[in-house]
């Protein structure tokens, strides 16, 4: 019987020290970054874990959509910076981020420039919000979404040009461009240097069109380096990458209910 009593604390004494290194082991895995003609971005980090030293998980079950041992592996894979569930959308969307100056703060700015028409101005919030509502759409690159701001910015300048055609001044305007119409040209000309892009084929046969050269204007044609912070586009995809990450988690821990 002691021989027996003596062999069990043996046997406890053996297993349970090895049970209680059973644990989850998580490691912080940095997005990556992707780099391309124009078309880069920093991806979210995110968390793997994995279950070490035998024995099942606390919670049991099989995951599936039910929770169980996938929970606690959900529960510490949580985004880092990720304190809430908010939609990607809108035209001032991280507008608190961008610096002065830069090519989305021109164009918020300009929704509320006097010397810009109405139309023109309606434009510009429909290409602003375009943009931000495409960042969600994985099924675009980033350079076709800043394309398409571009080109949607280039019809804005197009309405205040018809616009100022139709309202000519007392007076000829220098370089016979209007205010309105050199904020917009300007604003257009930065998004492509932070875009890192050449001028689109819109923009520039609407530049050959109307004769407008930027340089006569005194808009430089530069080149702003896409991690540069201020760089516009680059930080406002940034923040709605890990939004939506963020988005991404929020939703799994309901659908598992965790």
């Amino acid at each position: 019987m002691k021989r027996m009593l003596w062999s069990c604390a043996l046997f406890a004494g053996l297993v349970l020290p090895l049970s209680a290194k059973a644990e989850w082991v998580c490691r912080t895995q940095s997005g990556e970054v992707s780099v391309g003609g124009g078309d880069a971005h920093q991806e979210p980090d995110i968390q793997i874990c994995e279950w070490v030293g035998g024995g099942t998980p606390p919670g049991g079950g099989t995951g599936g959509g039910s929770g169980g041992q996938y929970c606690p592996v959900l529960l510490m894979s949580k985004p880092t910076g990720c304190t809430s569930e908010i939609p990607v959308q809108g035209a001032d969307y991280a507008a608190d981020k961008f610096m002065l100056g830069s090519g989305l703060a021109t164009a918020l700015s300009n929704l509320s420039n006097g010397n810009i028409s109405p139309q023109a101005r309606a434009q510009i919030l429909s290409a602003l919000t375009k943009h931000t509502a495409d960042y969600s759409d994985i099924r675009k690159s980033v350079n076709d979404n800043n394309t398409a701001l571009i080109d949607g910015m280039v019809q804005a300048c197009d309405y205040q040009r018809q616009f100022d055609l139709a309202n000519p001044p007392m007076s000829p305007y220098p370089g016979g461009v209007s205010p309105g119409l050199k904020a917009c040209l300007g604003t257009v000309e930065r998004l492509n240097a932070e875009a890192n892009l050449s001028f689109t084929s819109f923009f520039q046969a609407w530049l050959n069109r109307t004769g407008i050269v930027l340089t006569d204007l005194g808009i430089p044609q530069t080149v702003i380096n896409w991690f540069a912070p201020e760089n516009s586009l680059s930080v406002k995809i940034e923040a709605a990458n890990e939004q939506n990450a963020c988005n991404l988690w929020f939703g799994e821990v309901r659908r598992n209910g965790c």
